[in-house]
């Protein structure tokens, strides 16, 4: 439903990717709040931009709007050997 907001999390992240997929449609904002203690890596759209990680450190927010529900999934990990709690809002 447009204009609809998807909450999930809190997320527990590893090393390993977390992937993180609408369950209809793409969406049109992702907002991912890092509650730490380390840092995270998020990519929208793995298959547009498989190498591009944006890091975001601990108690800080990364938030993208596109004109149009384009974001199919957002992927999260942390360094090796690390871990954190993130929480991701979507909207459609």
């Amino acid at each position: 439903m447009i204009g609809s907001v998807e909450p999930f999390g809190p997320l527990s992240i590893t090393d390993a990717v977390t992937e993180v997929t609408p369950p209809v449609g793409p969406w049109l904002s992702v907002s991912v709040t890092n509650d730490g203690p380390y840092d995270v890596f998020v990519k929208m759209n793995k298959n547009i931009s498989p190498d591009l990680w944006y890091e975001l450190p601990p108690r800080d927010i990364y938030t993208i709007t596109l004109r149009a529900h384009k974001l199919c999934d957002v992927s999260i990990k942390c360094g090796a050997g690390q871990n954190a709690v993130v929480r991701v809002v979507c909207l459609r």
